[in-house]
């Protein structure tokens, strides 16, 4: 029968500033109070040092074949973006051209 396992836990670094270990010893802590793991390691007179580690759950990457896709659409959403400016800016630059008003004297000559 195998002796129980847990992962070791800690609330904050006040707790695993408390951790004692033997000599030469290493261990990873998991903190309770925030997304951390730390890891403890004991030098040769049993002198313990923390250094914390930020820590997220795993997302697989993008498949090849989809990532070529996704830069395709990107690069097509960036032209289309761009075209849609430039059709804006064409249309705030023109202005109504008013035909030009004849008068009475104009028309004689």
């Amino acid at each position: 029968m195998l002796p129980a396992q847990q992962v070791l836990q800690a609330n904050g670094k006040a707790s695993i500033d408390a951790i004692r270990l033997a000599p030469n010893s290493s261990v990873f802590v998991m903190d309770t109070t925030a997304p951390i793991v730390w890891l403890c390691i004991s030098d040769s007179l049993g002198n313990v040092s923390a250094t914390p580690y930020d820590i997220k759950q795993h997302t697989e990457p993008v498949p090849a074949e989809n990532q070529g896709l996704e830069d395709r659409l990107r690069s097509l959403e960036e032209t289309v973006n761009k075209l849609v400016e430039g059709m804006s800016n064409a249309k705030s630059n023109v202005t109504a051209v008013k035909p030009k008003q004849t008068s009475k004297s104009d028309e004689a000559n």
